[in-house]
């Protein structure tokens, strides 16, 4: 952790935290997702355990980039990821305002996050919770805690 600045918190969910980080070596920004592991089951543990496993072996251009991870004195474990400069998909739809996409842009997007997609089922790994907001222009997916290996 002391090679990472927390910039400022980005998002907050029921059993973790996201925060904007500064890489201080390398003066590059990413995100770091902290999971609470206090209070939580055997179950739950394991889950985030899995998760940064999971995140640290995929490779592919359309799902956000596993930098790091480490288990944070025992009570959370911290996955860091390359950071979406653009930006995820409700973002983008809130910005435009109600102009349209065009229908090129709209089809590239979409065969991007299908091909993101295809690569997760191709190597047994099922996302259960994809929603817009966590879908960056690419690399598209980044929101695994309720991914798993089938």
């Amino acid at each position: 952790m002391e090679q990472y600045e927390v910039v400022e918190q980005i998002g907050r969910g029921a059993y973790g935290t996201a925060y904007l980080v500064h890489h201080k070596a390398e003066k590059k920004r990413y995100v770091m997702k902290k999971i609470r592991l206090t209070k939580q089951n055997d179950k739950f543990q394991r889950t985030a355990y899995q998760e940064m496993s999971l995140m640290a072996s995929l490779s592919n251009p359309y799902i956000v980039e596993y930098k790091d991870g480490w288990v944070d004195e025992g009570t959370s474990v911290c996955i860091v990821t390359s950071y979406c400069e653009g930006g995820d998909m409700a973002q983008r739809i809130k910005k435009a305002r109600g102009v349209l996409f065009s229908e090129e842009r709209v089809c590239r997007w979409f065969t991007q996050l299908l091909l993101a997609l295809d690569y997760l089922h191709c190597n047994r790994v099922l996302h259960r919770d994809l929603k817009v907001k966590y879908n960056c222009r690419p690399p598209w997916i980044h929101h695994f805690i309720s991914s798993t290996r089938y």
